[in-house]
């Protein structure tokens, strides 16, 4: 749905059916939202914008931003830019386990694949805008 232009919201979420005990994982799965408020109009507005991510590490933060000329985007945002423009994307991350895998995907697939390197990790790409409608980017523990 991405690549035909059409964004679509995800929730994290988790169900489990297991007794209470260090098992059990319940609640691991989160939806961070960039929103302008606690409250729930605050919420749903950042939910509706897209100013959201997933994550399963309640210390993980989470920053995506998108520059091109003077215009810059975050997570929900468009980037207006033209064709063939230069575009850099930046990420930085805290608190994730060390060694995990951060890819960046567009509408045509994966962009590019790099190593996160401790528990605080800064990325930058260069794209133009030509190479995705969309960016986004995953963090993986691997395995």
């Amino acid at each position: 749905m991405l690549r035909q232009g059409k964004a679509k919201i995800a929730i994290a979420a988790s169900d489990t059916h297991t007794p209470v005990s260090p098992e059990n994982k319940l609640g691991t799965p989160q939806t961070v939202v960039n929103a302008g408020g606690l409250s729930r109009s605050g919420i749903m507005a950042g939910l509706q914008a897209g100013k959201m991510y997933l994550t399963s590490e309640k210390e993980l933060t989470l920053l995506l931003t998108a520059h091109s000329g003077s215009a810059t985007a975050g997570i929900g945002e468009q980037l207006p830019t033209s064709p063939g423009k230069k575009v850099q994307v930046r990420l930085a991350v805290k608190g994730h386990p060390t060694g995990n895998i951060v890819t960046l995907v567009g509408d045509k697939g994966i962009i590019a694949i790099k190593k996160a390197v401790g528990s605080k990790t800064e990325l930058t790409w260069d794209v133009t805008s030509a190479s995705s409608k969309y960016l986004r980017v995953e963090l993986q523990t691997p395995e």
